[in-house]
């Protein structure tokens, strides 16, 4: 879904859905749009992620509003398609990302903005997380927040305030060949030392935090480790929740409940996007 943003009027925030013309060929245009409400203005494109045909779609946008001198200060993707797609180009890696960001028209765009990057770009400018693992906490109240691995805890470790809570690293093990996990082990340089030893006599609360949910193998593989080892109660948050496999899975491993945002549009039950107004939220 692709909307314009206005908020020129402090008091007011406009937003008009954008919605193709799809001719008999296959091909669409955008057009026929309320530009004059635009007129010596400036707005924003707010563009939730659904298919690749939208990307054509996005430009024509751009190119139009530029067309009619109206300021693009801002195209935000709360989902960053093909995000995990970010190595190098060759012919054995997935480097979609590269292209996809080479492919939209961001010289007409002010910034280009997305929420809690899988990986760092210099076009995109990524809006923190926080607000929505600060919900998340609040909701399930743990003591304990886990992170399944190394990069998620870089991730997080300073967009959280950690000392109301132990901390839980988990190290993924993984087959070379095929990318499947083998073996977790905790980190226990990361680790809360209260931790590292087998626990069943207390309880915990477990919050597992990480960016995204495809399958959910990682999160399986982790609360069937956390419950091994540990008398606990698990959660997961994650912030673009894909869930290509369902629930079921990761219920049955052990996961109690379930928190995500609506940067992927399906996920209705999410927390509702905040608008970020400043650099200051990036």
């Amino acid at each position: 879904m692709i909307s314009i943003v206005n908020k020129n009027d402090i008091n007011k925030i406009s937003v008009q859905k954008v919605t193709p013309t799809i001719f008999p060929d296959g091909t669409s245009q955008v057009w026929k749009l309320d530009l004059d409400v635009y007129k010596n203005g400036s707005v924003k494109i707010v563009w939730s992620f659904e298919q690749e045909a939208e990307l054509i779609w996005v430009n024509q946008l751009i190119a139009l509003l530029d067309s009619a001198e109206i300021a693009i200060d801002e195209l935000y993707m709360p989902y960053l398609p093909y995000a995990r797609q970010d190595k190098s180009v060759s012919n054995t890696t997935t480097f979609a990302k590269a292209v996809f960001l080479r492919s939209l028209l961001l010289d007409k765009v002010g910034k280009l903005t997305t929420l809690d990057a899988h990986s760092e770009h210099a076009a995109v400018k990524s809006y923190s997380a926080q607000p929505y693992i600060n919900k998340a906490i609040l909701e399930f109240k743990p003591d304990v927040l886990v992170f399944p691995d190394e990069g998620a805890y870089e991730r997080y470790q300073n967009q959280i305030e950690q000392n109301d809570f132990e901390v839980l690293v988990l190290d993924k093990v993984r087959d070379q060949a095929t990318g499947a996990i083998k073996s977790l082990t905790l980190d226990a340089q990361k680790t809360s030392s209260v931790l590292s030893d087998n626990q069943k006599e207390k309880h915990y609360r477990m919050l597992i935090i990480d960016d995204i949910c495809d399958g959910g193998a990682t999160f399986n593989h982790a609360a069937l480790f956390l419950h091994e080892k540990y008398h606990c109660e698990i959660a997961l948050y994650v912030t673009h929740g894909i869930f290509s496999k369902g629930y079921e899975n990761m219920i049955n491993a052990g996961i109690a409940e379930f928190f995500t945002t609506q940067s992927l549009i399906k996920n209705i039950s999410g927390y509702a996007l905040i608008e970020m107004e400043n650099e200051n939220d990036i």
